[in-house]
């Protein structure tokens, strides 16, 4: 069975410039204004990032955090985003990928 261009993006959520993480691996999208009044969550942040763990997908101030496994280092990661957690959450929910060149392509 042949995967199209769409089917393959479906299964990657862009978190912000061209930062893209595979969604079986997200654990979870963390809005950071509520989730770092706890101050558990204000250590693991602080801990990952002594850790080298985190990453930024952003030049700006970051409005929420997505905590997800890499694979390829069989670790946790957190990557830092300017996008709202809702937003990144209803994107993860619906699917939502298609830009106005596939658009155009399915509508030929």
């Amino acid at each position: 069975m042949r995967i199209t261009r769409f089917e393959e993006k479906k299964m990657y959520l862009h978190v912000g410039n061209d930062k893209l993480i595979k969604k079986k691996n997200i654990i979870g999208i963390f809005d950071l204004d509520t989730a770092t009044v706890s101050p558990v969550t204000r250590e693991f942040l602080k801990k990952s990032q002594h850790d080298g763990s985190v990453e930024s997908a952003i030049d700006e101030l970051p409005k929420s955090f997505i905590l997800y496994v890499d694979t390829a280092a069989g670790n946790c990661r957190v990557c830092t985003s300017q996008i709202s957690s809702g937003i990144l959450a209803g994107r993860a929910r619906s699917g939502w990928w298609q830009d106005s060149e596939t658009k155009r392509q399915e509508n030929v």
